[in-house]
């Protein structure tokens, strides 16, 4: 009785690991950015990029103005789009409008 106790406390537990597990998971795209968005009327929100490869969902990955790092991240972007680079911007949420809210970003 004891073992199949401990065996439904594991399988519970592992249960719950594998459900809470999938929400911390961040999603990644990596390519050339080609098209940089600013509007000042939306508010809450700082640059929009899209990519090639494209973005899933809406096409838009955003820096909003939750990001601590919103400045750095959006001088990051906007630098690489001038020169061209590949960049690697990764999201685990999407903002209000729907599109992927940016949380981290490397180029290259």
């Amino acid at each position: 009785m004891k073992s199949l106790l401990k065996f439904s406390i594991t399988v519970f537990i592992s249960g719950l690991l594998m459900l809470t597990s999938g929400i911390a998971t961040a999603a990644i795209n990596s390519g050339k950015i080609t098209l940089v968005h600013l509007n000042a009327t939306v508010v809450g929100r700082d640059m929009c990029v899209r990519m090639l490869p494209g973005l899933p969902g809406t096409g838009w990955a955003c820096v909003y103005n939750t990001n601590l790092l919103r400045t750095q991240t959006t001088t990051l972007l906007r630098e690489a789009y001038e020169q061209k680079k590949n960049c690697a911007v990764s999201w685990n949420s999407n903002g209000f409008d729907g599109h992927a809210n940016i949380l981290a970003a490397e180029c290259f």
